[in-house]
């Protein structure tokens, strides 16, 4: 799926991109300020060798904000460690036309509960405790607060049933999900 939406680069071209995501999405200098990084790592020293960046630098289009956090989740099961989740980050991606979203591997490692399809609950009464509504809260933020944007949602290192529900919530809001996981 990956190489496919790549083959649609063009659509991409000189726009702006945001990114809200885990570590994968990391990278030191490229991030909102006081943001945790986990790149430049052994396995990966370079930007240039960032999933994001391929994609940006293959369509020609640029970063608008990176608001990513190494060990972030999609629900606050982090957020005793202060760990920003899904929802706390939505407000804070500037005025792209593309947002990426790529978060779930820390709330897949931590075995949170995937809870219920509450797609008719109003934004501000969703659970933030809860993988699927968590994900549903933070994917309406998106859509309310930038409603120009197309969103994609990628499901990277994490279990079937976590990937599982972001394609179906995929699927309900109708934004594409890409998934990644053999990248």
């Amino acid at each position: 799926e990956c190489k496919q939406f790549m083959t649609r680069k063009s659509m991409l071209l000189s726009r702006k991109v945001s990114i809200i995501g885990d570590s994968i999405s990391t990278f030191k200098g490229t991030m909102l300020e006081g943001y945790v990084t986990y790149y430049p790592a052994r396995d990966v020293a370079s930007v240039e060798d960032m999933w994001w960046h391929k994609l940006l630098s293959s369509s020609g289009s640029i970063l608008e904000v990176n608001a990513s956090w190494s060990g972030s989740c999609v629900t606050d099961a982090r957020s005793r460690w202060v760990f920003p989740d899904f929802y706390d980050r939505t407000p804070l991606l500037g005025s792209p036309d593309y947002i990426f979203v790529a978060l779930g591997t820390n709330d897949c490692s931590e075995g949170v509960a995937l809870g219920a399809y509450e797609y008719n609950r109003p934004t501000a009464e969703l659970s933030e405790s809860a993988f699927i509504p968590a994900y549903i809260k933070g994917v309406k933020s998106l859509k309310t607060h930038y409603p120009w944007a197309s969103i994609f949602l990628l499901v990277f290192n994490m279990a079937d049933k976590y990937a599982e529900a972001i394609k179906n919530i995929g699927e309900h809001f109708h934004l594409p999900t890409i998934d990644a996981r053999s990248y």
